[in-house]
């Protein structure tokens, strides 16, 4: 008989077939698969009492909000047989100053066949800041089960917490050694040792023609490291909490420096295009000016050259070949100077751009 606590059950029927252990089905025996032991029970043992001061946190803001009693049988009942198995939970809202819980060393693997003393070992690290002391103990495997231990090793030394024959009634026994506690870096660790007639292998499992070999070791918790770790995990979340909002300043001040450096980018970038328009134009109105200069200087040289040719000839004036070259020279030497004079003004109504 198994009790297990849920946030919420597979079923809210009174009973149904809950074989599977750990899935999210209708058949689990929780929805969520997580389940939580708070107490389990076997092979005709005598009931067990939680020492004075000890019990489960459930309800409020735990994770168990429902109970949950899973049964296995051996045997199948004869016709009009009726199960009257149960278990009686004494609930308090009184602050207990120790909270009770399960840790669990189990196997997985497989028996070989026609094997004696065949041994399953597992081991785990105690890696939690809560110093525990561990008061009562539970062994529980079918069939092959022949005696299972368990045991703390801190600094190489072996402290048996626990031994019992899984054939014996499975309760729970007060520890090996009393008084001991368990801390950040133990190990604990638990064997199995099994014994197979069978001629096929036997692999581990939860039917009875399989097996199953775990540890529970009852520890229990001061209450007053339970408070000091729920203060901190508190004060952890509001320093998390504390940096995501410096952090989120921090990245709203960047993001507006950047738009402002964006802004004033896109402000001398609109300036310098608009210069460069101004430049354009004004070169495309000098070349006109330009353009339109050279062609009244050609209209002026050409009506100056026809005068020449009029009246300006070496038989009017009297003057003779040489006389007439030189005076064109002086013509074209004024006309030079006009144009220099023309493009210096022009700079200068340009400015220095």
């Amino acid at each position: 008989m198994m009790l297990y606590g849920c946030s919420s059950p597979a079923s809210h029927r009174p009973y149904w077939e809950c074989g599977e252990m750990d899935d999210r089905s209708d058949s689990s025996v929780c929805r969520d698969g997580a389940r939580q032991i708070v107490y389990a029970w076997a092979n005709d043992a005598p009931s067990k009492k939680l020492p004075k001061g000890v019990g489960f946190r459930v309800g409020g803001d735990t994770e168990i909000q429902y109970i949950v009693v899973q049964m296995h049988y051996r045997n199948k009942f004869r016709d009009g047989q009726k199960d009257f198995s149960g278990v009686s939970l004494h609930m308090t809202y009184e602050h207990l100053p120790f909270q009770a819980g399960f840790y669990i060393l189990g196997n997985y693997g497989y028996i070989p066949p026609a094997t004696k003393d065949f041994h399953l070992e597992s081991a785990c690290v105690w890696e939690r800041d809560e110093v525990v002391t561990p008061f009562a103990y539970r062994t529980h495997s079918h069939n092959l089960g022949v005696v299972t231990s368990g045991y703390r090793i801190r600094d190489d030394v072996w402290t048996e917490m626990g031994r019992m024959s899984p054939q014996q009634p499975q309760m729970f026994y007060n520890i090996s050694v009393p008084g001991i506690d368990i801390r950040r870096g133990d190990i604990l660790a638990a064997r199995c040792t099994m014994t197979s007639t069978r001629t096929r292998p036997t692999i581990i499992g939860f039917r009875r023609k399989k097996l199953l070999c775990d540890t529970l070791n009852q520890p229990k918790y001061p209450d007053e490291l339970r408070e000091r770790k729920e203060e901190l995990d508190q004060r952890e979340r509001q320093l998390e909490e504390r940096e995501l909002k410096v952090r989120e300043k921090e990245l709203d001040e960047r993001e507006r420096q950047l738009e402002e450096r964006e802004l004033k980018v896109m402000e001398k970038l609109n300036e310098t295009i608009s210069i460069s328009r101004q430049l354009r134009e004004r070169e495309m109105k000098v070349r006109k000016e330009l353009e339109e200069r050279e062609r009244l200087l050609e209209k002026r040289e050409q009506k100056v050259k026809e005068t020449e040719r009029k009246h300006n000839t070496p038989k009017c004036r009297g003057l003779t070949e040489e006389e007439v070259a030189i005076e064109r020279i002086d013509m074209q030497i004024r006309v030079f100077h006009e144009t220099r004079k023309f493009l210096a003004q022009s700079n200068q109504q340009g400015g220095s751009k």
